[in-house]
């Protein structure tokens, strides 16, 4: 039996430093990329895999709540963090039930085969049993993936979750119908002590495979953002410049307007300049909104934002093209606040007003409504649109197949100016949903459904 006892606590020891290492170099990979979905998570799962398995090396040595309780708690509450980590890394929602039910489950259970009935065998199947949930869900939400491509040590962590889920299910099925007789967890049988070399194994796999997911990650990140930027240099080279050009084209005609004395022409020349000039400043500061969510690594806090007030707001700014044109803006706001960034929804808003506008005929009408949805809220903006105007739905609108951060085309002189062409890139960043579309003969509608964020 001694040797017994060596070798499990010998192994347990081995368990413990292997999950050490696993906890150094998940954090050294949290620290080296902070931004990128997930490493947080795992680097706190391997820190406390590590405590928890350096509380069971000391089992017998010292108090049970420690080496008992709150060592398997904490390797429950690790491979949670692995879940927690997964679910980040692709973007899922958080099996917050499976995680919560588990860790309860095993806080309850322990204490009551520790202290009310020392079971030893019940806790290990209690211990198996919850190991099994976390790890399969694990490696079910990791195959799953949305993503088309996953990198192969993706596919390492899945079949190393299955394989961890698989151990932990035969070793609590062998001590539910062999080994019920347990008095002593460092005198139990292999079987148990094969537990901790599927923890060596676990540790390295889990540690190697997360690291590889992450640069992949990373590196799939700066490729975006490289195309991103080159998108943004693009749009400074070509698109700003026309402005620019029509600025200079316009000042240089008041000047000479004001040489000839013409000051009504030079005053309505002036105006057209004032327009174009609010126009070029819109723009840019779309490019800054944009160019802050696609590039700032600072934290950004969210804010509760009164919709009504944005609305009307915005509607404000472009009171002189509505009365030149005698626009009858209608708005029926039922949504009082949603909780986003205000400047990127200053930004959307302006951008789909100003298209609605400018697409208006004179004497037309345009409606504004918001009204809440499952997963924030949704902004709609119809604008008649004049007859000589020929709207035709794109195939995506005919299906109702318009996805998330899309912006549906239509044919005719309606089309996508440089700021919607920028709230579109910032709604598929973001998770939004955008989409411009015919909804009949003389309307054209702009649905922006916005997803709120947490303060």
């Amino acid at each position: 039996m001694d040797a017994i006892a060596l070798d499990i606590r010998t192994m347990a020891i081995m368990a413990a430093l292997t999950s050490v290492l696993q906890a150094v170099a998940l954090t050294t990979l949290w620290r080296a990329a902070p931004q990128a979905p997930g490493p947080r998570e795992w680097a706190l799962g391997g820190i406390m895999l590590a405590l928890g398995m350096l509380l069971i090396s000391f089992r017998n040595l010292v108090p049970d709540w420690a080496s008992v309780i709150v060592a398997n708690v904490l390797i429950v509450a690790a491979h949670a963090a692995y879940l927690a980590g997964i679910n980040t890394h692709q973007n899922q929602r958080p099996d917050t039930h499976v995680i919560a039910g588990s860790l309860l489950a095993t806080v309850g259970l322990f204490l009551w085969f520790t202290y009310y009935e020392n079971n030893v065998s019940a806790r290990i199947i209690v211990i198996s049993a919850v190991l099994v949930l976390l790890s399969a869900t694990a490696a079910l939400r990791l195959s799953r993936s949305g993503r088309n491509r996953k990198p192969s040590a993706a596919w390492l962590v899945v079949v190393m979750l299955g394989a961890h889920a698989a151990f932990h299910l035969l070793r609590g099925l062998y001590t539910f119908f062999l080994d019920r007789g347990i008095s002593d967890f460092m005198q139990a049988s292999i079987v148990h002590g094969a537990a901790f070399a599927d923890v060596v194994i676990f540790s390295f796999v889990a540690g190697l495979g997360f690291s590889i997911m992450t640069v992949a990650r990373t590196n799939e990140r700066l490729a975006d953002e490289l195309a991103s930027r080159t998108t943004l240099l693009s749009i400074i080279a070509h698109d700003i410049r026309s402005p620019f050009t029509a600025l200079i084209g316009m000042t240089t005609l008041v000047s000479t307007s004001l040489e000839k004395g013409d000051v009504q022409e030079a005053r309505i020349l002036t105006g057209k300049v004032s327009r174009a000039a609010m126009s070029t400043l819109n723009l840019l500061e779309d490019i800054l909104v944009w160019s802050k969510a696609e590039f700032s690594a600072t934290t950004r806090h969210a804010s509760q934002i009164a919709l009504q007030e944005l609305v009307e707001k915005k509607v404000h700014l472009f009171e002189e093209q509505i009365l030149q044109k005698r626009i009858d803006v209608r708005m029926t706001l039922n949504q009082p606040t949603v909780c986003h960034y205000a400047d990127e929804l200053e930004m959307l808003v302006r951008n789909l007003l100003s298209n609605a506008i400018k697409f208006c005929p004179p004497e037309g009408e345009i409606s504004i409504v918001t009204s809440p949805t499952e997963r924030g809220a949704e902004i709609q903006i119809s604008n008649t649109v004049a007859a000589t105007q020929s709207i035709e739905p794109s195939d995506g609108d005919r299906k109702g197949q318009a996805q998330p951060g899309a912006s549906v085309g239509t044919a005719g002189e309606i089309g996508m100016g440089i700021g919607l062409d920028l709230c579109r890139r910032l709604c598929a960043n973001a998770g939004h949903n955008l989409t411009i579309r015919a909804d009949a003969k003389d309307t054209f509608t702009a649905s922006l459904s916005v997803r709120e964020l947490a303060a």
